[in-house]
């Protein structure tokens, strides 16, 4: 009488829990409200990554000196999968804040993502075209008409509704 190999018999095996790894992502944004709206504004499944949106209102060499100090902080306990510095480079381009924040951040291998003055441009193409120069602040008034004229639109469709 032959027997089975335990595979195949049933018997012998063992259960294998699987243990889901959950992403501990760190964003530190050099903006208070602008860029971690935009994040929050991102559906995240809880049970896959969790996502720490750390607002301030620094230069970017100052918000890469924060994101080190709390992914420091972390390593101790539950450390991050991803360390993120968002900021905007068109305030700080003309002294060093953003050259020594990008070289830092490489040390320590840290992710950046920055925005230029074209973005609020690429933007606004979206409504109207343009081809001439046009100033920053001017980016806002143009956007601010076209946002509310669109809000006004949506506002009639749903009461049509």
């Amino acid at each position: 009488m032959s027997k089975k190999p335990w595979n195949q018999t049933g018997k012998g095996k063992r259960r294998i829990q699987n243990i889901q790894i959950k992403d501990k992502i760190l964003i530190v944004c050099g903006g208070e409200e602008t860029e971690p709206n935009y994040f929050k504004s991102f559906p995240v499944k809880t049970e896959v990554v969790e996502v720490d949106i750390i607002p301030t209102n620094r230069d970017p060499l100052k918000v890469v000196e924060k994101a080190i100090n709390l992914s420091d902080k972390s390593r101790k306990s539950s450390p991050y999968n991803q360390c993120w510095c968002v900021f905007d480079k068109d305030d700080f381009d003309k002294g060093d804040s953003f050259k020594k924040a990008i070289i830092k951040a490489c040390q320590y291998n840290i992710n950046i993502a920055y925005s230029i003055e074209c973005f609020e441009l690429w933007y606004l193409l979206h409504y109207d075209f343009l081809n001439t120069t046009i100033k920053r602040e001017d980016y806002i008034l143009k956007l601010n008409k076209n946002l509310i004229d669109l809000m006004k639109k949506t506002v009639l469709k749903c009461t049509i509704y």
